[in-house]
């Protein structure tokens, strides 16, 4: 059950009542991500590589949609903690600056 219990946490985590959920998506994704890595080299590899499999082709939906992005580096509690790298802050700020400039061109 130690391979399902991220997947727990991570819902438990988005259906938060007080709180707006859509800025913890992708933080959420990347955690059962990381997760799943760890436990590769403590369970059945082939299992806990397809379960990952599945997660990335499922999830990457929420990945490339920039309202989710948005949700969550304009979330003061995770701002860019959740990027993976570099390359994903850059890609993070160039969004961000793409919307903002689209929001400045309609005032």
């Amino acid at each position: 059950m130690e391979i399902l219990t991220p997947f727990e946490e991570a819902t438990d985590f988005a259906q938060v009542d007080n709180y707006p959920s859509s800025g913890y998506v992708l933080p959420c994704i990347q955690g059962l991500e990381h997760q799943l890595s760890k436990l590769v080299t403590r369970y059945h590899f082939s299992f806990i590589l397809a379960l990952k499999e599945s997660l990335t082709k499922r999830m990457a939906i929420f990945e490339e949609k920039n309202d989710y992005i948005l949700a969550a580096v304009l979330d003061l509690r995770l701002k860019m903690l959740w990027c993976r790298d570099d390359l994903e802050k850059k890609a993070v700020e160039t969004v961000l600056i793409t919307e903002m400039a689209k929001g400045n061109q309609q005032l």
